[in-house]
């Protein structure tokens, strides 16, 4: 179900051969729930496909294009759930649904408590087996997180609803730890897809939300010294500043690097 079906014939045979994944016969009718518990429910005839009779067309040209069209959020959704899942499968051994693979494992499991001459055989075999269901799921991950914004431009569609930024980054401190890893992921790739251009839009749209240094918050800092001089401080290593005017050279301020922790120092009678 949350395979993108049809982006990529060959690694759809891979999913099919190595990964036990079972290709839907017919469209799935996703939903979102909101924080209320209310259900928006997104039915895949919300938009009509190219003409076609035959129910394998119509749910591959779903899986592929028309599910990246509905919403933000279901896009954003949709792709934290697979890469999250996908990321799981591939550091567990034996992340396979083909019932073939599943025998094996067993007769794998048989060799090593008993004492089999092919045992040497059939554990090269069975390290091999694993390492290609695991370069799947990787493959899989890459499609999705990575190639999906070509992959669907490909095939012509001009409704391509991106990921949400502001809600990668929301789950960037997820609890759950594959849902933290994922959003990561997503939310790098979407950087690097939206080239410099967008990503001086995302920071100018965001520059208003960002907390200024004079800010209350970051005022308290500071510290206002006598007379005419001013003193500031920021974490162990500061900057102060000093405007006296008697002082400074033809009247200018001296700016001078001030390390608290030097000042807190004790102080040692120097070397004889």
């Amino acid at each position: 179900v949350l395979h993108a079906w049809g982006l990529d014939k060959e690694l759809d045979r891979v999913a099919v051969n190595k990964l036990g994944l079972l290709k839907p016969k017919l469209p799935v009718s996703f939903g979102l729930v909101s924080k209320s518990g209310g259900m928006s429910l997104l039915l895949p005839t919300w938009s009509p496909g190219p003409p076609s009779n035959s129910p394998a067309l119509s749910t591959e040209y779903f899986t592929s294009l028309g599910h990246w069209e509905l919403s933000h959020s279901l896009t954003t959704q949709h792709l934290l759930s697979l890469i999250a899942i996908t990321n799981t499968l591939t550091s567990v051994s034996n992340a396979s649904f083909v019932p073939e693979q599943e025998r094996k494992r067993k007769l794998v499991r048989q060799a090593t408590h008993g004492a089999m001459e092919n045992s040497t055989t059939t554990d090269t075999s069975f390290s091999k087996q694993q390492e290609q269901i695991k370069a799947g799921w990787s493959l899989l991950s890459t499609l999705h997180c990575v190639l999906l914004n070509e992959k669907v431009k490909s095939l012509g569609s001009t409704k391509h609803k991106k990921l949400l930024v502001e809600l990668l980054a929301v789950k960037w401190q997820d609890r759950c730890l594959q849902v933290r890893l994922a959003a990561q992921e997503l939310l790098v790739a979407e950087l690097k897809n939206v080239g410099p251009n967008g990503r001086k839009c995302l920071v100018e749209a965001w520059s208003g939300y960002i907390p200024k240094y004079g800010d209350p918050p970051f005022q308290a800092q500071g510290g206002v010294g006598a007379g005419n001089g001013t003193a500031l401080t920021n974490g162990n290593n500061g900057v102060q500043t000093n405007n006296t005017t008697n002082g400074g050279t033809n009247g200018t301020g001296a700016v001078q690097l001030v390390d608290d922790e030097e000042e807190d120092r004790p102080k040692t009678p120097d070397a004889r």
